[in-house]
């Protein structure tokens, strides 16, 4: 960092900044092999037809625990009798590996950051006015691939991708046909996502006795592009520089505070953007090609919120209204398309298969209040109440373009998402806060909390008109298949302490943190309904939702 004081009035300060490291999330891989995963559709009891072999099951889940795991045993063994030939191994006419091919393994998926930033702010104060003038220029890489980082007792993984039916379509790098993969080593894909973005930002600020002003506006400018490493049949762009894109966003913000006097202020805010779509917005399928989205629709967002604020030694309250308005969201969405839902409409996802979609004009708002009041009653005891009631919908039926992640299949649905909730933090929540400031250097604090309003993400190939044809939408199968599934209220006791002292003159901090004091295991923080659905029998019941729970103390 750089820092010059020009005068009294003008100051200027820039710096550098440079990032280089991994970054990666460890997951279970397979090929040609049973999921493995205790959780995997099949093998729950609402999938079983027969009723007592699930209910058997049913109970299997609530008494043992293995039932719960993964078999880590089950999956060395199978690597262990999987022994194999490989003939033209690495693409070498008369090279010939023989071993144990893993039908299971671990790996890391990667997206490692290289990255440098260069920033600009210049101020210029003169009493009541403050003129702000700020340039940020990033400029970098993420490199994303697969890295192979256990082969679980077998010898050697092939590089084949599962979901291809055709042998000869099945090498992510074509160059290397039965490419054979040590621990260690790359596979799968591989690609660099590039980009530069440059953003400039100038405001101004008044400073009143009665009244304080500002006004900001900024300009984005995102350019990236994807360049791939390997060559894979069925994409020919998946190779080498994709085209630039370039992108330009921009925002504008106001905030208008009035000082009644030295308790109580109003403030208001009012603010609009236009963002830059990323990488994940545009690019269809990075992994395997380059292909870009034919939807450029940008996000706008609408903000507006009024404030109130008292503050005196003993009371301090705040209360906000506010308002969000979301408009041509672009938002990603991969999961595993069931072939039932394509057989009859397009014969080229009627496999099914790895999908990646997007949601395109999905608009949603955002309007509620949050409040809170702190009061110190004495002797080092402050309590404090916080309450905030929302209400945030969808207002559109946004678009779901499908893709195909290993062809170039793809289709489209409009989902009938309007009026639904947008699945995020309860829309109703409240805590009361008791503190205690020790004599020197500490406080505690226990906390009761309460959340309510929360619903569940929907799965939006339920909400299309093949979801419920041939029903009564009057009738109670109708209603379950499109209505979304609220959770139940929540009630948890968290404690906070923290000390601080001085030990051979430095200065040292100890916390305690205890969440749900009251251990409390059956409270759900979230979760998803099941991007399978049984278009057949349109029965809802067969791919039940799934939960996340708090944990206990």
């Amino acid at each position: 960092n750089y820092l010059w004081n020009v005068n009294e009035s003008i100051h200027f300060e820039s710096g550098l900044l440079g990032i280089k490291g991994k970054r990666s999330d460890s997951q279970l891989d397979w090929y040609n092999a049973p999921d493995p995963r205790p959780d995997y559709y099949q093998k729950l009891p609402s999938y079983i037809e027969d009723s007592l072999v699930g209910a058997s099951v049913r109970e299997a889940w609530e008494q043992n625990v293995n039932v719960r795991q993964i078999n880590w045993t089950r999956l060395y063994q199978s690597n262990y009798s999987n022994y194999s030939t490989i003939e033209h191994a690495n693409g070498v006419n008369g090279n010939t590996v023989s071993g144990n091919r893993a039908t299971y393994w671990l790996n890391e998926r990667h997206a490692d950051p290289e990255e440098l930033q260069f920033f600009g702010k210049l101020n210029w104060n003169l009493k009541r006015h403050l003129f702000n003038l700020k340039y940020r220029l990033r400029a970098g890489s993420l490199d994303n691939y697969l890295e192979l980082t256990d082969l679980l007792g077998a010898d050697f993984l092939l590089d084949a991708e599962d979901f291809i039916d055709n042998p000869s379509f099945q090498n992510p790098d074509v160059r290397y046909p039965n490419h054979i993969i040590r621990e260690g080593e790359i596979y799968g894909y591989h690609y660099k996502s590039h980009h530069l973005n440059q953003t400039v930002i100038t405001d101004y600020n008044y400073f009143g006795k009665r009244w304080d002003f500002n006004a900001g506006i900024s300009t984005d400018f995102h350019s990236f592009y994807r360049e791939g490493f390997f060559l894979n049949a069925i994409n020919p762009n998946s190779l080498g520089k994709s085209d630039r894109i370039n992108q330009t966003g921009y925002a504008a913000k106001t905030m208008l505070t009035w000082k009644i006097n030295g308790r109580n202020y109003f403030r208001i805010i009012l603010a609009y953007q236009k963002l830059p779509n990323r990488f994940d917005q545009t690019f269809v399928n990075p992994e395997w090609n380059a292909n870009v989205l034919k939807e450029t629709n940008q996000t706008k967002v609408q903000t507006a919120d009024l404030s109130y604020f008292y503050k005196s030694p003993k009371i301090k309250i705040e209360c906000t209204a506010y308002a969000l308005n979301y408009k041509d969201q672009i938002i990603n969405k991969n999961f595993f398309l069931d072939e039932q839902l394509e057989a009859s409409g397009n014969v080229d996802l009627a496999d099914g298969g790895l999908i990646n979609a997007f949601y395109t004009k999905l608009d949603q708002r955002h309007l509620g209040i949050e409040s809170s009041v702190e009061y110190k009653i004495g002797r080092g005891f402050v309590i404090s109440g916080i309450y905030s009631l929302g209400d945030a919908i969808y207002t559109s039926r946004p678009e779901m373009l499908l893709f195909d992640k290993f062809s170039s299949s793809n289709g489209k649905h409009t989902i009938y998402l309007k009026n639904f909730y947008v699945p995020a933090s309860a829309m109703q929540a409240g805590s009361i806060v008791l503190k205690y400031n020790f004599k020197r250097n500490g406080f505690a604090t226990l906390s009761f909390n309460y959340l309510s309003d929360q619903y569940l993400e929907p799965n939006p190939l339920r909400r299309i008109p093949q979801a419920v044809a041939d029903l009564d939408p009057a009738g109670i199968q109708f209603n379950k298949i499109i209505s979304q599934e609220k959770l139940p209220e929540a009630f948890y006791i968290n404690l906070f302490l923290y000390k601080g002292f001085k030990l051979l003159n430095q200065d040292f901090g100890l916390t305690c943190s205890v969440n749900n004091l009251l251990n409390r295991q059956n409270l759900i923080s979230g979760g998803f309904e099941q991007y399978r659905f049984d278009y057949a029998e349109k029965n809802p019941d067969k791919f039940p939702s799934k939960y996340y729970y708090l944990q206990g103390i």
